[in-house]
């Protein structure tokens, strides 16, 4: 059973299924100024203290989008095995499916190659009679 999810994709590929964890956490922006009062205010008497401003916060993403990646929504289905995959994906070939696959494959390209040369070896022989005739 499949289902519509957000996904996030770059170079055409799937890197993130679901919403992307930006990691985003808050810090103090005016650190300096906050560290520079209070060092100041221990140094002085209470008479001379200067205010120590309050935090200003500012959300930084630790994980940001990758450049150039984009938020879809694409077709997906689950796997016990694999996890999240997009509708239409085959699961990679077993080894003993790649050796099948192979062997069949070396069977055909020797059928083809041995084809080929027959096809070739006939030619051959055509040109020979075609010449015979010619120069009678």
């Amino acid at each position: 059973m499949s289902e519509l999810k957000t996904v996030i994709v770059s170079d055409n590929v799937i890197i993130n299924v679901g919403d992307w964890d930006y990691q985003e956490h808050e810090v103090v922006i005016n650190q300096n100024e906050i560290d520079a009062a209070e060092e100041h205010n221990a140094s002085v008497d209470e008479e001379n203290y200067v205010e120590v401003p309050e935090p200003i916060l500012e959300t930084v993403q630790q994980n940001p989008l990758p450049e150039g990646a984009t938020v879809e929504e694409r077709d997906m289905f689950f796997t016990d095995e694999y996890g999240w995959r997009e509708v239409g994906w085959e699961p990679p070939m077993t080894a003993a499916e790649k050796t099948a696959h192979l062997e069949q494959e070396n069977r055909m390209l020797k059928l083809q190659n041995q084809a080929n040369t027959e096809r070739m070896e006939f030619v051959e022989e055509l040109i020979a009679e075609i010449a015979m005739k010619v120069y009678e």
